[in-house]
């Protein structure tokens, strides 16, 4: 008995050796594991992007996986993937695809190239017939347009500005890591000023609630409905804290939130109306920087492309008239573009802190005539009259107002 005892006791403490130095290398492999992710600040990203993310494995270690970097001056590139295991199998399948992610990616190519180009590779000796659900996108800083791809991933949610989200509507291609031959399509969006796009992998919506019923997406879309703050940064809280409360995850639990937030540009929303005012320099480089803004923000509300072609004539032809104005005066001043969207509305309102100057009160150039006596200038605001619904210059507190009303139109 004693030697039993004996040889239980050494058996014993042999185990509990090996167990703690399991525990020691499960805790080094997730730290390796939380190391290979973005940490908040370590990526250089854009003044004009904000990122935010949290990933809570459902064991130690486990198999998603967010990124985000700069690709070039102009794109960034962002990422969610889940590997079909979890624990040891699925961090290690997790930690080729980054890699890969990595390389690929910085190349420029679009993401459904991206998926191709990561699915051809991971096929290979893929023995043990593991997947992964991507979902991958590649962000145009300078006008907030996303190509987005989708490889068997749940599809992204759309916070607005104006607080209503939205499951964006992707055409999802096959799980990457099973057949080399599959094929992926990426879409096109627009973000405004002020939108949140939110991604996140099945622990979110697969978490259990105490009824026994799942988390969900339609939950999901509630809990970020009812976000007073759609910052990038508040979402995620928002989201991670909501399900932490109220549900018990059984997998991995993952969510990336990205805001396109260009400088130069605020926004504010009211009961009836959404508002995007843009403070460009007083420049033909400013001009256009604001055209593209006002496109953008236009494209995102599904207005009618015509509309927005008429929209964005009429600014660069307000505009430019400030910054000719200004020059010709010598003047050190500023000047705005308000967008204000209603349900049946586009009201955009040009200021600047110029001299008192009424181009309306200009006489119509007589398109009958012939050019040569015609005097100068008139065409530009004869135009914005025949687009705009309704045309009116007031002078405010020292500042040139000009308001252009158009019926709103969308596609």
């Amino acid at each position: 008995m004693r030697d039993s005892l004996k040889n239980h006791i050494e058996l014993r403490a042999a185990n509990l050796a090996e167990q703690a130095r399991l525990e020691h290398e499960l805790q080094i492999a997730a730290s390796i594991q939380q190391a290979m992710l973005p940490k908040p600040g370590s990526r250089a990203l854009p003044p004009e992007v904000r990122t935010a993310a949290a990933l809570t494995p459902a064991k130690q270690v486990g198999g998603d996986l967010y990124d985000y970097f700069t690709v070039d001056d102009t794109h960034v590139l962002f990422a969610i993937a889940d590997v079909s295991d979890k624990g040891i199998p699925a961090a290690l399948f997790m930690a080729r695809l980054a890699g890969l992610l990595g390389v690929v990616a910085t190349s420029g190519k679009s993401p459904d190239r991206i998926l191709h180009e990561i699915n051809a590779r991971l096929v290979e000796d893929n023995d043990a017939c593991m997947f992964i659900t991507i979902g991958c996108g590649l962000l145009d800083i300078r006008n907030g347009h996303i190509r987005y791809a989708s490889a068997g991933h749940d599809a992204p949610l759309l916070r607005t500005a104006e607080g209503s989200v939205a499951s964006l509507a992707v055409e999802n291609g096959a799980a990457i890591g099973i057949d080399s031959s599959a094929e992926y399509t990426a879409m096109e969006i627009v973000l405004a000023p002020g939108d949140t796009l939110v991604l996140f992998t099945d622990g979110v919506t697969e978490a259990w609630m105490a009824d026994g019923a799942q988390f969900g997406t339609e939950r999901l879309v509630t809990v970020l409905s009812e976000a007073k703050d759609g910052s990038s940064d508040a979402l995620l809280r928002h989201v991670v804290d909501t399900v932490a409360s109220s549900a018990r995850a059984a997998d991995d639990l993952t969510v990336l939130a990205l805001s396109w937030t260009p400088r130069g540009v605020t926004w504010n929303r009211s009961e009836k109306a959404m508002r995007w005012l843009i403070e460009p320099q007083i420049s033909n480089v400013g001009v256009a920087q604001t055209q593209q803004w006002l496109r953008s923000i236009l494209a995102a509300r599904a207005v009618a492309a015509d509309l927005i072609n008429d929209a964005e004539l009429i600014a660069e032809e307000l505009l430019t008239n400030v910054v000719r104005s200004l020059d010709a005066r010598g003047c050190d001043s500023r000047m705005s573009l308000d967008c204000e969207l209603t349900p049946t509305q586009i009201v955009m309102t040009v200021r600047d802190d110029g001299p008192p100057f009424d181009p309306l009160a200009l006489a119509a150039p007589d398109l009958d005539a012939d050019i040569s006596d015609r005097s100068v200038g008139g065409l530009g605001v004869t135009l914005v009259r025949q687009l705009a619904d309704s045309c009116r210059y007031s002078h405010v507190d020292g500042h040139n107002v000009m308001e252009i009303r158009l019926h709103r139109t969308t596609v």
